[in-house]
């Protein structure tokens, strides 16, 4: 063969060679690519979003779900009103206050808001060392005391709760993995996580004697009062970090875990996204335990929690399970 017909066979080698090691350019445009907002990484929740992430992933192909780790629940309400993310994890109190332009977001209201599913009620902890000594929450008055993770409901709920007793700590502001490293090196003696049990408060607990503190009925009045429906109440059950840890139930708030999308997300996907976590609940609360009374009742208990507008996909599914939609959570943009 000569040195131009062993050109031009190269060529056609390398040429097929390209061809065949090339992406499917043609599929990879049919996938729709959706960025989640979730919370840190360290977080405990961080185990149950990962689990909402792979069952739509794996029960819609042409769709790609991708966690963003962000400061949770605040900064997530921000960024879907800015369009940086497709849908994300907002606590019920947080998106009620979004969807108004309330507190944090006044001047910034986003009447576009949907919800796509209710996944948990979380009870709020509120945990130091038993080597501070401290039983209750006033005496956390001028302690180094972590109020949740930076941009979550946890550290806005925190700061309105001790706000309305009248206590003042040494905050501490961060992540929760900064959260956590500080309180085992001993620099602060605890923090407040949303979640029991949390994942970050267990391995603290590992380390080092902790003590859950109560809410007490007459501080929630006082919450309740100088901030109207931010709180609802609940319990951390005893033994939830370990035999005596708490000893018995103590009183607590709960916070309703949701995820949401706006009113951009089209109608379609937002019913198939409904109709994979519907058909995938039973997995979701399976391997991540604070969602096994609510995300199993779906779509009804979401529909009982919901305070704004539900996803139009979301009501295209419970029209199909025949289960009735009240007029006041239908959308204006659902099309029967």
């Amino acid at each position: 063969m000569n040195r131009t017909k062993s050109s031009i066979v190269m060529t056609m080698v390398l040429m097929l060679t390209c061809l065949l090691l090339s992406p499917d350019t043609s599929a990879a445009q049919k996938v729709t690519k959706l960025s989640y907002g979730g919370t840190a990484s360290s977080s405990g929740a961080y185990v149950g979003v990962v689990a909402m992430a792979e069952i739509i992933n794996k029960a819609i192909p042409e769709c790609r779900v991708t966690i963003v780790e962000t400061g949770a629940s605040i900064e997530n309400a921000h960024l879907l009103r800015r369009g940086d993310v497709h849908f994300g994890m907002v606590m019920a109190d947080a998106v009620a206050r979004a969807y108004h332009g309330m507190k944090e977001f006044a001047g910034k209201a986003d009447p576009n808001l949907r919800v796509l599913w209710a996944y948990a009620d979380v009870p709020h902890t509120v945990f130091v060392t038993e080597k501070s000594g401290v039983t209750s929450i006033y005496q956390l008055q001028g302690k180094k005391f972590g109020c949740g993770l930076t941009g979550s409901a946890t550290e806005a709920m925190t700061l309105a709760l001790f706000d309305a007793c009248g206590i003042k700590p040494d905050w501490f502001r961060g992540d929760t993995a900064a959260a956590r490293d500080a309180v085992k090196n001993r620099q602060i003696i605890g923090y407040s996580k949303s979640g029991s049990p949390d994942s970050s408060v267990q391995d603290v607990a590992s380390a080092l004697p902790i003590r859950l503190l109560p809410i007490a009925d007459a501080d929630f009045a006082k919450a309740q009062a100088k901030y109207p429906g931010m709180f609802s109440r609940g319990i951390i059950p005893a033994d939830v970090y370990g035999k005596g840890v708490p000893p018995e139930d103590i009183p607590t708030f709960t916070v309703i875990a949701l995820d949401i999308a706006t009113a951009n997300l089209p109608a379609d996907l937002g019913y198939k996204m409904a109709k994979a976590i519907y058909n995938g609940r039973f997995e979701w609360a399976k391997r991540y335990k604070p969602t096994a009374k609510v995300i199993v009742e779906y779509p009804a208990s979401t529909i009982s929690r919901a305070s704004i507008p539900l996803h139009a996909g979301v009501v295209k599914l419970c029209k199909e399970l025949g289960i009735k939609v009240p007029d006041k959570i239908i959308p204006p943009e659902y099309k029967d």
